[in-house]
C-alpha cells in the first residue's frame, strides 16, 4: 500500500507495512518524471510476484512524486525533505525496505520481464556473491551496451565495460570488480554489515565502483548476469559537472580504501593518472582546469571526512590489497573520453607504462 513518508517522518498509522517481502526494488528519483513513469510499468510486468517498490523522490519540483501518488498508489514512496544525492537517497530507500534483497535501479531505466527472477536465482545459487549486476543495453536502437558491469583502473579511474558494442557481446556470466549503480541486487544483510553507500560521494558518481570494492573487502563477489537485461537511457558525456565529481571523489575512493602501504607503492601510477587527467583538463578548455585545480583544495578541505571513512572502511577488510589490485586493469579507455591522437598517444606510450607499474606493484605488495 502506498506510504508517503519524509526522511524524519513515521509511516502513517493505519497504513499495513508489507512483511516478508523477497525483493524490494529501489528507486531514486529527481525531477524525472518522464523517466519514472516510463520506468514503473516495466517493473509491474516482471514474471516474478514477491517483491515491492519502493521510491524516494529527492524534493523534486517536477510534480513527479504527485504524479507517483495519483498513479500508482500501491508504490511505497518516501519524500525526502532535501535532495540527499545519489547514495543518500538509496540509503534511505534502503531503511523502508522490507526485502531480503534490495534491487537497486535507475529511474530512467526499463527492465526485461525476467530481469528480477534472474537476478534473485543468481544470488541464491552463487552465495559467495555479495553482488548481482545486469547487462546494460541503450534505450536507443539498435540497442547497443551500454555496461555490462566497471572496471577499475590502477588510479582509482573506472570506466565502463563493453561501452558501444553490439548486444549480443558479453554472453558469459562470471565475476567482475565493479558493477554498475545504474541496476543491481545484494542481500540486504551485506548492504547494511557494509554500511550501504558512503554519502561522501555527494550528490552523484564513483560510489557504485566503491561499494563494489566494498564488497569484495568484505569478502564477498560481485558477479555479472548477461540475460538480467536492463534498458538505460543514457549518453556518455564529461560535462563541467560530471568531471568535477569524478575527479574529487576518485581520489576519495583511493585514499579510504586503500592501504597506506599500497599507495605508497602505486604513487608513481598515481601521479601519471593525475597528468593524464590534466591532460584532458587541457584539451576540455578553461573550466576544466579549473575545476580540476580546485579538486585539489576541496579534497584537503575534506580530509577529515575522508579518514573517518578510512576508518570504518577498513574495520571490514577480510580480502588483501594484492587481490584488490590483481582484479584492476592497466588499460584506460580512452576513447570513452574522446579520440584523435589523444587516444593513440594514450594506448601506445600511455597504457604501457601502466601495465609496468602495475606488475610491480603486484611483485611488491603482498599485504
Amino acid at each position: 500500500m502506498q506510504q508517503n513518508t519524509t526522511p524524519t517522518a513515521n509511516t502513517t498509522a493505519d497504513k499495513k507495512q508489507p512483511v516478508d517481502v523477497k525483493v524490494s526494488i529501489l528507486i531514486v528519483n529527481y525531477n524525472g518524471l518522464k523517466d519514472i513513469l516510463r520506468c514503473i510499468p516495466s517493473l509491474l510486468a516482471q514474471d516474478y510476484d514477491d517483491y515491492e517498490i519502493v521510491i524516494v523522490d529527492n524534493a523534486s519540483n517536477d510534480g513527479s512524486a504527485d504524479q507517483i501518488t495519483e498513479q500508482y498508489p500501491d508504490i511505497k514512496l518516501i519524500r525526502a525533505e532535501k535532495n540527499l544525492g545519489f547514495g543518500g537517497g538509496n540509503n534511505l530507500a534502503a531503511k523502508h525496505a522490507q526485502g531480503q534483497y534490495l534491487a537497486f535501479l535507475n529511474p530512467d531505466t526499463t527492465v526485461e520481464p525476467d530481469w528480477l527472477p534472474k537476478m534473485v536465482h543468481t544470488l541464491e545459487s552463487h552465495p559467495e556473491a555479495g553482488v548481482a549486476t545486469a547487462k546494460i543495453l541503450v534505450m536507443d536502437e539498435p540497442h547497443p551496451i551500454n555496461t555490462t558491469g566497471n572496471y577499475m583502473h590502477i588510479t582509482g579511474l573506472g570506466y565502463l565495460r563493453g561501452w558501444q558494442e553490439p548486444a549480443d557481446r558479453y554472453n558469459d556470466a562470471g565475476e567482475i570488480f565493479a558493477m554498475s549503480g545504474a541496476a543491481f541486487m545484494m542481500p540486504r544483510p551485506l548492504f547494511e554489515e557494509i554500511g550501504g553507500f558512503d554519502e561522501i560521494f555527494y550528490p552523484a558518481y564513483v560510489e557504485d565502483i566503491d561499494l563494489s570494492w566494498r564488497v569484495w573487502m568484505a569478502g564477498y563477489r560481485v558477479r555479472y548476469v548477461p540475460d538480467a537485461v536492463v534498458y538505460h537511457d543514457y549518453t556518455l558525456t564529461f560535462n563541467i559537472g560530471k568531471y568535477t565529481m569524478l575527479e574529487r571523489h576518485r581520489q576519495m575512493m583511493v585514499f579510504k580504501n586503500f592501504r597506506w602501504a599500497t599507495i605508497l607503492v602505486l604513487l608513481p601510477a598515481l601521479i601519471l593518472g593525475e597528468i593524464v587527467t590534466w591532460g584532458y583538463a587541457v584539451l576540455s578548455g578553461p573550466k576544466h582546469l579549473l575545476a580540476k585545480l580546485h579538486s585539489y583544495g576541496w579534497f584537503f578541505n575534506q580530509w577529515g571526512t575522508v579518514m573517518a571513512a578510512r576508518k570504518r572502511t577498513q574495520a571490514t577488510r577480510k580480502i588483501s590489497d594484492r587481490m584488490i589490485l590483481q582484479m584492476c586493469v592497466h588499460k584506460l579507455a580512452y576513447g570513452q573520453a574522446g579520440d584523435g591522437l589523444a587516444v593513440k598517444i594514450g594506448q601506445w606510450v600511455l597504457d604501457p607504462l601502466f601495465f609496468l607499474m602495475h606488475r610491480i606493484a603486484l611483485l611488491i605488495v603482498r599485504w
